[in-house]
């Protein structure tokens, strides 16, 4: 097998892998983010209820 025939086959591959592999790479992460960012707003609803809780025992 020629280097060019070797070439003309890898290339598109790679050319498609290197804009793939960085695309999936960015939406894993985002998604990753969002279900941080949405754990963290339960997290603060369940801290503000029980604080309201607390102050409501106190008064």
């Amino acid at each position: 097998m020629s280097t060019d025939m070797w070439l003309n086959i890898v290339m598109p591959i790679w050319a498609i892998i290197s804009y793939i592999v960085p695309a999936v790479l960015t939406i894993f992460v985002i998604i990753k983010f969002y279900k941080l960012f949405k754990e963290s707003n339960k997290i603060k609803k369940e801290t503000n209820e029980l604080l309201k809780e607390l102050i409501n025992k106190d008064g």
